[in-house]
């Protein structure tokens, strides 16, 4: 039995039914494509999905659990807290040195003491102490004045279990048992993990003081120990020892050298003295939070540099002083409870001052030494000091609601992390960077935290109140991971203001890591748009052209072309554009950037010309018409090429007001690029300078030049389009009336003459607009700066060849598919060709026109290996077309492979494709919904 057909549309009745072969591949390819469509939209939320799955981490809260209570050993002379204790990286051994010059090595889980090493015998008293914060050298102060130097570090065997004695055989798996002076644990391996402590005492060093040394910091430095020291008059030296070893007796030998420190007399001694990292500042604190800062990389010249007051709010006073790691950013924790981090920084031109706001306080003392300031604001553009640098508060961190003194501090080993002792006994952990508590604990007694610290490994938490140990196992592997770390800007050390940064790795673990994702963001948005400015308006008007004007022939050959170019690899277009492209851009800039202007002007000129042909020539070379079109172009890039060097010297001179200056340029550039006036000035012609030259103290300047050819770049493209405007509204109807009174030739001329007085009309309102706005701003600094090799000038245009033949093609489909009938009524209405286009084809194929710009968007957005070659990889975010940029895309596929597999870097680089996977989304979503209204708007027609 068959079914019966269906009326057609005539109304008569079918007189074949469908064969069933028809039937069952329609219904397969219907099975296939649902199959198909379902298994994409599968495929991709997996995808997202496992992105998520492994950002989520990132966000995940700190752990923390306490582990065991144990109390603090002490011997029968002394019961006070120690001055200094360190835990190894398994949470099994400590160390603590205690004012009677003992060092307990002890059991953390019990506080059972192994053993007991004097630091003192039957010499002088300890006095002052400095720990290494990563290294294994600490520096002792005595009563007599001298100092000694111990490298004091755990040491760490494994001992496979059939190797070890009978009594540590059946340990459990980590049970932890004593053996002689030393620990055992045995491993999940089950292999017993051993360890130990190393002690080495070197002989005293004669510092030249005769008094106890009360105050005492250290740094080391390749061979040299540098360690400052005050003595118990209150008198500050700085010493440097450097030794040698003794070939025979394999005893180290050390030679000193010794300055002394002047400060400013106070009726009141320095409570700290510190030395920065490098050995390089020495920083003396008093109590009420006044530092002295000197410069002390020479020994034989030590200058006072500038006095800074840590703590401007009244009634406040500094009662814990530490260093992040590094020994760059000073912590400084306070009498309500607070933590501020302060580190040094130096302008970006050493001609400019800095520009970020510090409270600081004027600092006047009489004759008995009181301090008279009274808290001002000062802004860090007008601290002068003698290195060029100035120490401001970058972190600040608020305390408890009690406002409890910090009491002690304590930085990581391996990250921007520290942690804060209080009074109260709370205990709170801190990352630096993102100025963010990750969490807080608190001792059960409330007594004092008046000594904590971190493990090496920062997996444990310890705390030491009087006569108790409390350790907690923590767990905070992506410290760093907060919106406000990725999104906001961030002052990081060294840098003189908040600013997004993104440098995910550096030289040594006290680099600071830095995952800004706006650079990447802003440089994924910054290659789009440069790329698409080049790539729309020549794909579409390509497809205009070859839809409703080219001979169907020529179209035939033509449009294959452009769609071959889509196959070329982008990996090549990236090789030619950061070698070959880039070099030659280089040295052709106003040249490159005169040609955006010549090579429209050739082709409309050429056009204006045509028309002054007779009818009868125009029909004798109708076929060699696009030949002539074509070569219009390179006409056009001829032009821009003579014109270059003229325009570089007549709007991108520069003056040399600076002889040292004129001498060094004058040196590296050819006498074509400078000329020297009967004066004897020089006027160096190159645009590279004259990017350059607004880089300069506005007190003591150097260049003179004019910002004019600046805003020439931006206001001639757009006073053009103002004067096409205008010409085609108000000056065109004129026109075509008068074209009823006149002959083709009149016609032409007029034409002719009306483009070229166009022309210079937009020179012209280009030129006003640009001296009116130079008299106010120089627009170097913003979307032109100072030039790059590799940038987005160099991007955009490559880029632009590979996303123009998606758009092309799309685009040219999308008018072909426009009904023909559509443009017969609009040609039979008395329409041109070119209004039938834009009034008909135009709108009617706009869903899909505005569907292929943004599959080329798309294209350009994920686009890799061509910003990844041309774009010079630097994540900055600058408007200037002249610097480069880092994408997203480019950034996963240069720091992906070298990511450690769960680390924070590893784990942001999967945010940044969740980012990416989401731009793409949600510029897809709206661009449906648009395309969506604008097929509405088609099927109307």
């Amino acid at each position: 039995m068959t079914d019966t057909p269906p009326s057609s549309f005539t109304g008569r009745k079918r007189n074949r039914s469908t064969h069933w072969s028809v039937k069952f591949k329609d219904r397969l390819s219907h099975v296939i494509i649902t199959v198909g469509g379902l298994g994409t939209i599968v495929a991709v939320t997996t995808v997202f999905l496992f992105l998520i799955s492994v950002v989520i981490p990132l966000f995940k809260a700190p752990e923390r659990e306490l582990a065991f209570q144990t109390e603090l050993p002490s011997s029968e002379t002394t019961a006070d807290l120690p001055v200094h204790v360190a835990a190894d990286e398994y949470n099994l051994m400590s160390w603590a040195v205690f004012p009677d010059g003992l060092i307990r090595k002890f059991r953390l889980d019990t506080g059972e003491v192994l053993d007991e090493i004097s630091l003192v015998g039957d010499g002088p008293r300890l006095t002052a102490w400095s720990f290494p914060q990563r290294d294994s050298l600490a520096v002792f102060g005595f009563e007599d004045g001298t100092v000694r130097f111990a490298n004091i570090s755990f040491t760490l065997d494994f001992m496979e279990r059939e190797d070890a004695p009978e009594a540590l055989r059946n340990l459990a798996v980590r049970e932890i048992a004593t053996w002689e002076d030393k620990l055992v644990q045995m491993t999940p391996q089950r292999q017993l993990r051993i360890m130990g402590l190393s002690v080495e005492l070197q002989e005293p060093v004669d510092t030249g003081a005769t008094e106890p040394i009360t105050l005492l910091d250290h740094t080391r430095s390749r061979n040299d120990i540098n360690y400052a020291a005050m003595t118990e008059s209150g008198r500050i030296f700085l010493q440097r020892a450097r030794g040698r070893m003794n070939m025979m007796t394999r005893q180290v030998v050390y030679r000193t050298t010794t300055a002394d420190v002047e400060i400013i007399p106070r009726t009141a001694l320095p409570k700290y003295v510190k030395l920065t990292g490098l050995g390089d500042n020495l920083y003396v604190i008093w109590e009420d939070g006044i530092l002295n800062r000197f410069d002390i990389r020479n020994f034989d010249n030590i200058s006072f540099v500038e006095t800074v007051d840590l703590t401007p709010e009244p009634d406040t006073q500094v009662t814990a002083i530490g260093y992040m790691i590094g020994k760059t950013t000073l912590l400084v924790g306070d009498s309500k409870g607070g933590v501020t981090g302060w580190f040094r920084v130096r302008p970006r031109n050493v001609e400019i001052n800095l520009r970020h706001s510090v409270v600081m306080r004027e600092i006047d003392f009489d004759v008995q030494g009181v301090n008279r300031g009274e808290p001002v604001e000062r802004r860090v553009a007008d601290i002068q000091s003698p290195d060029n640098q100035a120490l401001v508060p970058a972190l600040h961190l608020a305390g408890p609601a009690e406002e409890s003194p910090v009491v002690s501090l304590s930085p990581s080993e391996r990250k921007r992390m520290f942690v804060a002792g209080h009074a109260n006994g709370a205990i709170r952990l801190h990352n630096a960077t993102v100025q963010h508590t990750q969490f807080e604990v608190n001792l059960q007694d409330g007594s004092p935290a008046s000594f904590v610290l971190l493990n090496p490994r920062d997996s444990g938490l310890i705390g030491i109140s009087t006569g108790l140990v409390s350790l907690w196992n923590i767990s905070v592997p992506h410290s760093e991971a907060t919106l406000r770390g990725y999104f906001a800007p961030i002052w990081y050390e060294g840098y003189d203001e908040p600013r997004h940064a993104w440098q995910s790795t550096g030289g040594t673990d006290d680099f600071e890591s830095k995952f800004g994702i706006m650079p990447l963001v802003f440089g994924t948005v910054k290659a789009t748009l440069y790329s698409m400015i080049f790539a729309v308006p020549i794909a579409l008007l390509g497809a205009i052209y070859t839809s409703e004007f080219l001979h169907p022939k020529s179209r035939a050959r033509i449009k294959p072309a452009v769609e071959m170019m889509a196959s070329l690899p982008s990996v090549v277009l990236g090789f030619l554009a950061g070698l070959v492209l880039a070099q030659f851009i280089e040295t052709r800039v106003p040249a490159t950037l005169l040609s955006f202007i010549t090579v429209p002007f050739t082709l409309i000129f050429a056009a204006s010309c045509w028309q002054l042909l007779s009818r009868t020539m125009q029909m004798r070379l109708k076929t060699c018409r696009f030949l002539l079109m074509i070569l219009a172009i390179p006409a056009g890039m001829l032009i821009a090429s003579q014109l270059g060097p003229r325009v570089e010297a007549m709007m991108f001179r520069v003056e040399i007001l600076d002889e040292t200056v004129a001498a060094e340029l004058v040196a590296e550039l050819s006498e074509a690029e400078f000329t020297q006036t009967a004066d004897g000035t020089i006027i160096v012609k190159d645009i590279r300078t004259w990017l350059s030259a607004h880089r300069q103290d506005p007190a003591n300047p150097k260049f003179r030049s004019s910002p004019v050819g600046g805003w020439m770049i931006l206001f001639l493209p757009l006073s053009c389009f103002i004067t096409v405007f205008a010409t085609v509204k108000y000056f065109n109807p004129v026109l075509l009336r008068k074209a009823q009174k006149s002959s083709q030739m009149q016609f032409a001329l007029l034409d002719l003459a009306k483009f070229v007085a166009a022309g210079a009309t937009a020179l012209l309102i280009a030129w006003l607009l640009s001296t009116f706005f130079g008299t106010f701003w120089d627009p170097r600094g913003s979307y032109i700066d100072q030039y790059g090799q590799r940038n987005a000038l160099v991007v955009g245009f490559i880029m632009g060849f590979a996303v123009i033949p998606i758009i092309y093609t799309i685009a040219d489909d999308a008018m072909s598919a426009v009904p023909d009938h559509l443009r017969s009524a609009s040609l039979g209405a008395g329409a041109t060709r070119w209004q039938t286009a834009v009034r008909i084809v135009v709108p009617t194929s706009m869903s899909g026109l505005f569907s292929a710009v943004m599959i080329g968007f798309g294209r350009a957005v994920g686009e890799t290996m061509i910003v990844l070659m041309a774009a010079g990889n630097t994540p900055i975010m600058e408007w200037n077309i002249f610097s480069g940029f880092r994408t997203l895309s480019a950034n996963i596929a240069v720091e992906m492979m070298e990511a450690v597999e769960g680390s924070t870097n590893y784990r942001t680089l999967f945010l940044t494709a969740v980012i990416l996977f989401s731009m793409t989304f949600v510029i897809n979503t709206i661009a449906e919904k648009i395309r969506q209204s604008y097929r509405k708007k088609a099927y109307q027609l």
